[in-house]
């Protein structure tokens, strides 16, 4: 949404992802200067991942990086997996408003479009 990247440069696989938003977006702390209108905040984002075949898993707070790994299973006998880009695993964070909605349409739309 804002197109700002954090790199976590250590992740056990058994931390819930819920967890480390809270490390990352705790609903205490000031918000982060390009978040004007203060809407990262732990308990209100929604994550979700990108696969290989372009599809869109949307990644529980409860899940483990070890669990989200093994939910990137192949489709319909294709190969498929999460993508990597740059040699690191890319999640995309998200508030839990309306905008959500919209992004999600456009994603599926731009995948079709270059399909």
């Amino acid at each position: 949404q804002h197109a700002q990247s954090d790199v976590v440069p250590s992740l056990r696989e058994d931390t819930t992802i819920g967890d480390q938003l809270s490390s990352m977006f705790p609903p205490d702390a000031k918000a982060p200067s390009w978040d004007v209108n203060g809407e990262y905040v732990a308990g209100k984002l929604i994550v979700y991942a990108v696969t290989h075949a372009q599809r869109l898993l949307k990644v529980g707070m409860k899940l483990t990086l070890r669990d989200l790994l093994k939910a990137a299973h192949p489709k319909e006998g294709k190969l498929d997996g999460l993508e990597l880009r740059d040699g690191y695993l890319s999640l995309l964070v998200l508030p839990k408003v309306k905008i959500v909605e919209g992004w999600v349409s456009e994603f599926k739309s731009n995948r079709e479009r270059d399909t």
